[in-house]
């Protein structure tokens, strides 16, 4: 009885050391994010509201076809860049 009240007790205490030592250790999720490089500072410059227009050369001796639409582009966390274009062919 008293072997195993020892050897719980001594299981405990490990388990209690390990896990402070543990959250010392262990940096914050916040502190793991990595940051934002050079990279990720030049695609801000895509970010906003865009107009658009285009030409499609369909056939050799015809007139291209007109078209335009708009781009929406936001940034998703500082790292990455997301855009929406809707357009139509005139």
């Amino acid at each position: 009885m008293i072997m195993k009240l020892t050897s719980l007790i001594c299981a405990a205490a490990l388990l209690a050391g390990t896990t402070f030592t543990r959250s010392e250790e262990t940096p914050s999720p916040a502190e793991m994010m990595p940051k934002p490089v050079a990279q990720h500072e030049w695609l801000k410059k895509f970010v906003g509201e865009w107009e658009m227009t285009t030409e499609c050369h369909m056939e050799p001796d015809k007139p291209p076809v007109k078209g335009g639409g708009t781009e929406t582009v936001r940034s998703l966390g500082g790292f990455w860049i997301i855009a929406d274009g809707r357009g139509e062919m005139m």
